[in-house]
């Protein structure tokens, strides 16, 4: 199911890359040679720390914005079904909860 209110990896990723290192937005990838093709060979390993460190700096904010609210989500998610089996005393929920996961 596509939800138009939720953004695409695609626009995620370059929302987030767009605040480290604009040239690593998807948009711009494919310029970087032309861009670049004068550079000595210092101004290459200096851009090529940058590019490093701004996936380093991609990382942390992925993990900020997406992987720690998810993870919180699938913990709040399986409090809410235990909660559920034992106030109504049924455990067939779990087996649904567990082949849903599974998918």
């Amino acid at each position: 199911m596509d939800d138009p209110t939720l953004p695409t990896g695609q626009a995620l990723y370059d929302a987030i890359m767009g605040q480290i290192e604009p040239d690593l937005v998807t948009a711009e990838l494919p310029k970087l040679p032309e861009k670049f093709s004068k550079d000595t060979p210092e101004e290459k390993a200096a851009r090529s720390e940058r590019y490093k460190r701004a996936y380093e700096q991609y990382d942390l904010l992925f993990d900020e914005l997406v992987e720690k609210p998810l993870k919180q989500v699938k913990t709040k998610r399986k409090n809410t079904m235990a909660f559920i089996e034992n106030a109504t005393g049924r455990k067939e929920l779990n087996i649904i909860d567990d082949k849903l996961s599974a998918a």
